[in-house]
């Protein structure tokens, strides 16, 4: 995942992105998140098995990334913004179904640049190094 990798770099760094990263499938996720944490080297891994303390989590974020229905779902009910990441071309659809724009990461101007643009947008985290937006309590 070299794009989202960079994505998440390029959103720590010029965003003030803070990530949580949850592995809803624990045999499908678990080493794909740690990898995600330890590159970006920012943010923590957060238990998935406990939905109250999960919807909580979700519901104090500015937004979510998600690869995974459940993430997008989550971020429908806390009503904060989300956008719904892909490793196929159908599976925006399921983006859809969560009511949420969808990223597909095979499609070839998919690059961390305009992902992590493409985001910041959708999430409303303004321009990059616009620190005064990203940092202040969710309203």
């Amino acid at each position: 995942l070299p794009a989202l990798r960079e994505a998440l770099l390029l959103l720590v760094a010029g965003w003030g992105v803070l990530p949580l990263f949850f592995a809803f499938d624990r045999l499908r996720d678990a080493e794909a998140v740690e990898s995600l944490c330890a590159t970006v080297r920012a943010g923590r891994i957060c238990p998935a098995d406990r939905e109250e303390a999960v919807a909580a989590l979700f519901a104090q974020s500015r937004g979510v990334i998600s690869m995974r229905l459940h993430g997008l779902i989550l971020a429908q009910v806390a009503g904060v913004p989300a956008i719904g990441l892909s490793h196929s071309k159908k599976d925006p659809k399921l983006s859809a179904l969560a009511g949420r724009p969808g990223v597909t990461l095979l499609d070839a101007d998919t690059t961390g640049a305009s992902l992590a643009r493409r985001a910041a947008s959708e999430l409303g985290l303004g321009e990059a190094g616009d620190i005064s937006r990203k940092t202040s309590p969710k309203s």
